[in-house]
């Protein structure tokens, strides 16, 4: 209501009795007609502000009534008048104690001449809370002063603020000295690139934990120091804490280390980390590679060749086909051994491996049990002579192949036996024993050939 009756009068609108009455009865706070030092009329919401219970027991009195002693002598309204702006000042209410209010007159010469329209509005609330919000920062600020970590503002890369622990940690006890410097300036030459980079800095201020860092004090000598960077919501500012570590001397290797981490992070990041991932994939696959595969051959080993022939079991019971194991044992490698050395028997299992492996799909597997004793996973057949047919290949190109050992030629032969899944077992252990069975029983009938086990009964 008060800011449209601004607008109004400035406007070239008159007072009306209508409008003095609309002012008195929409104004929040105290709004009376006054002339010739007496109040002509008053509205209800301003006689309960002064603690009156009803507005007729103000109408017609002085308007000085209202004022405080302090005031007497001083004329008010006609200061207000003079200076044509609000007035802050002291009302006195029904019970004697004072009000803080803030007091706007406007002329109404439309109404008789001398007549005024006086509003108060009630602000000892915002003094209070002015109040409140003083003394909250004269505590934070002590706080802050006696905090035992050094705490700092910053603003565009400058220090607007220390607090007094932080003048003793980094030297001196004069403020001047500090405030208005690089915050560069409070560290060892070593981290001045941590707070001239801005992308560093901002990769910083993301840190949850506290780090590490030195500061160079201004007498010359330095100081460890775990440091906290709180960005502020205002532009590039932020807030630096510091807590003096030099005392945990039983922490200075691990101090040392998370140094080095931060300048690794700090001058390689994202490429070093990026080598640091290859590096430790490269080494456990390494591992993998060692865990899971013949030393000698490079084939997979037991391990290995039990986790493919087990996901191979599953898959034929889900499309209804067959898995076929085929266990090679090398004809008269013992005497290679005796006659030629381990060396050349060796060799000759490195090339018998190079024969299997070009026998298969790339979806089989081909592994060595130790010794002379090899296995191949045949998985995804429908008929047995698939695996016949392909233990025939073998044989073929062991025999027709043969191995120079000592510049002399060494003819290789085997013994094959062949099971069959889900006809000679149901997992892996059982198609293995199966076919190890029958790879005897060619060898009891004179070698160099292949056998199907015997189906269960």
């Amino acid at each position: 209501m008060s800011d449209d009756f601004d607008i109004k009068r400035r406007n070239g609108a008159r007072f009306t009795e209508q409008s003095v009455q609309n002012i008195l009865e929409f104004s929040p706070g105290l709004a009376c007609c006054y002339r010739d030092g007496r109040i002509l009329a008053v509205n209800s919401a301003g006689a309960a502000m002064l603690g009156y219970d009803d507005r007729t027991s103000l109408e017609g009195r002085m308007f000085e009534d209202l004022l405080p002693h302090d005031y007497a002598g001083m004329d008010l309204i006609e200061q207000v008048l003079e200076d044509k702006m609000p007035c802050l000042a002291m009302m006195r209410q029904a019970d004697g104690t004072k009000l803080r209010v803030e007091i706007q007159i406007q002329l109404a010469r439309e109404l008789g001449p001398g007549t005024l329209i006086i509003r108060a509005e009630d602000i000892s609330s915002r003094v209070f809370l002015g109040s409140d919000i003083q003394n909250s920062e004269m505590r934070f600020r002590d706080l802050v002063d006696n905090a035992i970590d050094l705490i700092c503002s910053c603003s565009d890369g400058k220090i607007t603020f220390i607090n007094r622990s932080g003048l003793a940690l980094v030297g001196t006890k004069n403020p001047d000295e500090i405030i208005g410097m690089p915050v560069s300036g409070l560290f060892h030459p070593d981290y001045l690139e941590v707070f001239t980079e801005p992308e560093i800095l901002l990769e910083l201020m993301r840190e949850k934990e506290p780090f590490p860092a030195r500061f160079a004090r201004q007498n010359g000598t330095c100081i460890d120091v775990h440091i906290a960077i709180t960005p502020s919501r205002i532009g590039s500012d932020f807030m630096l804490e510091a807590r003096d570590i030099t005392a945990h001397r039983n922490a200075v290797m691990a101090l040392h280390q998370m140094n080095q981490d931060l300048e690794l992070r700090v001058q390689s990041r994202t490429q070093e980390l990026t080598d640091e991932v290859a590096r430790r994939k490269e080494t456990e696959e390494q591992l993998r590679q060692t865990a899971l595969h013949d030393g000698l051959t490079g084939l997979p080993n037991r391990q290995l060749l039990m986790e493919r022939l087990d996901h191979a079991l599953r898959r034929a019971h889900r499309d209804q086909n067959m898995v076929a194991v085929i266990f090679i044992d090398l004809d008269g490698f013992k005497s290679v051994n005796d006659t030629h050395g381990h060396d050349a028997g060796d060799a000759l299992l490195k090339s018998v491996s190079s024969q299997l492996l070009r026998q298969v799909r790339e979806t089989d597997t081909v592994a060595r049990l130790g010794g002379d004793e090899f296995i191949i996973a045949y998985t995804e057949i429908n008929t047995p002579q698939e695996a016949t047919l392909l233990s025939q290949q073998i044989l073929d190109a062991l025999t027709g192949s043969q191995s120079m050992v000592n510049d002399q030629k060494i003819d290789v032969g085997a013994s094959i036996g062949i099971a069959l899944y889900p006809e000679h077992g149901q997992s892996g252990e059982d198609l293995i024993k199966a076919a190890d069975e029958a790879m005897y029983d060619v060898k009891k009938r004179g070698k160099n050939s292949y056998s199907l086990a015997v189906g269960k009964s």
